[in-house]
């Protein structure tokens, strides 16, 4: 039952959004391109011409913020979708008591409420009432505001129903919750286990433990949920700003570029990956604000990215082994080959050794020197070969030995040091 509720409500959730999207495209065609009055209002703005507003400004009075109403009001479909939101809104209200009803009997037949425990007694009371008036935000007919304000030489324009339609994105939780009920990391048996290890098997924890279990699908899950939500809500608050040309503005006029929904997920991309190719940027307050957040976002969600693949690049107990055995013989192959050149420039030695004249003299030289360069590169060869045959323990002895050796070669070159600094001294003042 629980989890059928749940389902219904995320089903519910997903709707308002979709019902939102389509609302707030028909209003912003509405308002913003003047489908009616066949005029674009922040361009009016732009021109300082004056709306019904409730305080009228001058040419210069509307660089802050101010309240200002629309000339135009909202069509009959516009009117149509909102009523039909709050309709589905009142529907979520009462999904979301009865997913706490719910939530208490299953707590009850667990032992972890008494049989005595209301929603009041048990503390989720409070819980019901934050999540109603976080499901109950919603815009209602008629309200047609807008915040609009001036910024680098250009106009912002935030229509109440643009930033409700990106409040109503909060609504989404519904289906996190869905998350946690749906993986075997919500059951009863992983209940039980936590509680026994003293932890609490929320959304949180099937989160972490599906990371464990399946970084790369989790992470692209999470990056692609950012990118839909960020994306969306950025659009819908950088689409309004027209740059006023006409003044020489110090930014660019995006409008028509922000018109495209995959606009708006490619610069949360470009943003997240902290690549920035410029071809479009964040002007107005909440755009900006946005973009912030997608850069914290992005860094964590790249640093998850390093961490899985270096989890992932670990070795198993048994390509330990293997890697172990394969680097031996590699190790005994390079001595081998180093061993060779040894001979190889012994016998080119003993040859040149027969030769008396100057020449003869010269490539003996030659071929002593490099036979002794073999010879310490094959040396070294040699150790690094024997110390992947050695046990660990051996191999631990020896370093303990050499530190012990290296150590006394140290102390003994200080107490030089410190005997010439004595016999300098002496010498000072025998010399004054």
């Amino acid at each position: 039952i629980q989890k059928m509720v749940d389902t219904f409500a995320a089903v519910i959730a997903v709707a308002i959004n979709l019902i939102s999207y389509f609302e707030s495209e028909r209003n912003y065609k509405f308002l913003y391109e003047g489908s009616v009055a066949g005029l674009d209002p922040l361009q009016d703005l732009l021109n300082h011409t004056p709306y019904e507003i409730t305080d009228k400004f001058a040419s210069d009075s509307y660089k802050g913020l101010r309240l200002i109403k629309n000339r135009y009001e909202s069509d009959s479909t516009c009117t149509a979708y909102r009523i039909l939101i709050i309709i589905l809104i009142l529907i979520l209200d009462v999904t979301t008591v009865f997913h706490y009803i719910n939530y208490l009997k299953i707590l009850k037949l667990k032992k972890l409420r008494v049989p005595e425990d209301t929603l009041f007694t048990s503390g989720l009371l409070k819980k019901i009432i934050i999540e109603i008036l976080i499901c109950s935000i919603c815009l209602p007919p008629g309200a047609d505001y807008w915040f609009s304000g001036r910024i680098l030489d250009g106009v912002y324009h935030y229509s109440i129903d643009t930033i409700f339609s990106v409040i109503n994105l909060i609504k989404a939780y519904w289906v996190l919750r869905l998350f946690h009920l749906y993986t075997p990391w919500g059951s009863d048996q992983a209940i039980r286990l936590c509680k026994k290890y003293k932890c609490q098997a929320s959304v949180t924890f099937a989160i972490k433990a599906e990371l464990k279990r399946r970084p790369y699908a989790m992470l692209g899950v999470l990056m692609g949920a950012t990118i839909i939500l960020l994306g969306y809500s950025m659009r819908q608050f950088e689409r309004t700003f027209r740059g006023d040309f006409y003044n020489g503005s110090l930014a660019k006029d995006f409008a028509p570029w922000w018109d495209y929904v995959t606009n708006g997920l490619w610069i949360i991309i470009v943003t997240m990956t902290t690549v920035g190719f410029g071809e479009a940027y964040p002007i107005t307050h909440l755009g900006r604000l946005i973009g912030v957040f997608a850069c914290l976002v992005g860094m964590l969600l790249m640093s998850l990215m390093v961490v899985a693949l270096t989890a992932q690049s670990e070795f198993t107990v048994a390509e330990a082994k293997a890697f172990e055995i394969l680097q031996r013989i590699n190790a005994n192959d390079n001595a081998q080959e180093k061993a060779a050149n040894v001979i190889r420039n012994v016998i080119k030695l003993s040859v040149k050794l027969k030769k008396t004249t100057p020449k003869g003299y010269v490539e003996r030289f030659l071929v002593f020197t490099e036979l002794t360069k073999s010879c310490n590169v094959y040396s070294n060869e040699n150790r690094i070969a024997k110390s992947h045959t050695l046990p660990v323990n051996e191999m631990l002895h020896q370093i303990k030995k050499k530190f012990k050796n290296d150590i006394s070669d140290l102390r003994k070159e200080v107490e030089i040091i410190a005997k010439t600094e004595q016999r300098c001294r002496a010498l000072h003042v025998s010399l004054s």
